[in-house]
């Protein structure tokens, strides 16, 4: 009888572990992150916050999304043109640039071209009052246009809107804009950008769940999260507020997988999710709970509505 019970109870531990075996546990939260804002800083701009966040993670230093997409928006001669190209683009581009990773690829290599921020005056800024609930690219196109026209009250509002984070820099702003026509959102980056750190050496991974089996991808995730490395993912957003309608096809968002456990109370691997601002847990679902800018959601569900994943390596 004795050996009976044993067998029993070495077969329910082995099976126990089977079950744990595909979800270890970790949990990179309280790692050095970039500070999130409780808005996301620019319209369409999760890419460069993940992408930070991967930076970040890999030197172990937070470094600034708001220059990383600004450098990556650059390439746009005008303040007009980066709006057409970023504010109104067509659903076939908004897909195309966030489920290839194209836009995490373009990101990478223009702060390999320009520099890396630890931070900038615009990421003092994005809490104000006058910026909290405001896209700062939005913000920057109504002074491109007020820049056009009368100086007086084109001065007056930088002085509003910069003088409560630093008092000299509004005078700073308007004397370059006397003599370099480069668009707003770029000078004030260029004027601000802190301590600039070399990620030359940094290389970005992709994997389209298209393309591979589930299993790969649970394995390939495993193995990055428990050699510390952060995870961005590519999803449909309504994973958050309508996890029953997420779906990889409809993927228009990017967030950060930082860990895993397994949840004992109904037996599902549950991912930590870094979302790109602390208004996400405004929107999430009564069965996604979310704290401080991080949501969980079980692993399969995730999955369901991830279209790609990617980290970056040295």
């Amino acid at each position: 009888m004795k050996q009976i019970l044993a067998f029993l109870l070495l077969s329910l531990s082995s099976y126990a572990l089977a079950q744990n075996a595909d979800c270890p546990s970790v949990d990179l939260r309280n790692r050095n992150w970039p500070a999130l804002h409780y808005h996301q800083p620019g319209k369409s701009w999760c890419y460069a916050v993940v992408t930070s966040d991967l930076i970040s993670a890999e030197i172990n230093t937070p470094i600034s999304a708001v220059a990383l997409a600004n450098y990556t928006e650059r390439s746009k001669d005008t303040y007009e043109d980066k709006a057409k190209a970023f504010f109104y683009r067509d659903s076939s581009f908004l897909y195309r640039f966030s489920f290839i990773g194209q836009s995490y690829e373009n990101a990478l290599a223009a702060v390999k071209k320009s520099q890396v921020c630890r931070t900038t005056i615009l990421d003092q800024l994005r809490d104000t009052k006058n910026v909290r609930d405001i896209y700062l690219d939005e913000v920057f196109y109504d002074l491109e246009n007020l820049r056009k026209g009368n100086s007086a009250e084109f001065r007056a509002k930088l002085h509003a809107l910069f003088d409560s984070v630093k008092s000299d820099f509004a005078e700073q702003l308007f004397a370059v804009t006397l003599k370099n026509k480069k668009p707003l959102i770029d000078l004030a980056v260029d004027l601000s950008c802190g301590q600039s750190l070399d990620v030359s050496k940094l290389a970005l991974f992709t994997k389209d769940l298209n393309k591979i089996s589930t299993d790969e991808a649970i394995q390939t995730i495993n193995k990055l999260l428990l050699a510390g490395k952060a995870v961005g993912i590519g999803y449909h957003d309504q994973v958050i507020s309508q996890p029953q309608y997420a779906s990889r096809e409809r993927t228009n968002h990017a967030s950060t997988l930082v860990g895993q456990y397994f949840d004992e109370s109904d037996k599902a691997c549950k991912y930590i999710i870094r979302a790109t601002d602390e208004f996400t847990c405004q929107i999430a679902a009564p069965s996604v709970p979310c704290q401080k800018g991080h949501f969980i959601l079980p692993r399969e569900t995730a999955l369901q509505a991830m279209g790609n994943f990617m980290w970056l390596q040295h």
